[in-house]
Parts: structure tokens; sequence; C-alpha cells
């Protein structure tokens, strides 16, 4: 459905009606992230563009 996911960076919103799997969609999306190590716990995690 995404074909790979979403870039780096990019802003994102899940639109629809009630029952059509926004958040089912957020929550499989970040169980992913978890799994490949990049969630971020906190903004003292956050990398800075100094």
């Amino acid at each position: 459905m995404l074909h790979g996911g979403f870039m780096q960076g990019d802003a994102v919103m899940a639109a629809g009606s009630a029952g059509c799997g926004k958040t089912t969609l957020a929550l499989q999306y970040s169980v992913n992230g978890v799994k490949l190590g990049e969630w971020q716990e906190g903004l003292s995690q956050l990398p800075r563009k100094d």
C-alpha cells in the first residue's frame, strides 16, 4: 500500500472516515519503527542539525 514507506522528513496526514484504518496504519508504522530501531524516546535523542 505504501510502496516502501514515507521519505525521511515528510509530514504525512492520514484522513478518512471512521473505520477506514487510520489508527491501524499509525500503530503499524510505530511498531515497525521500533523493530527497525528508528524510535526516538524524547527530544534529547533527536539528531541536531548544527
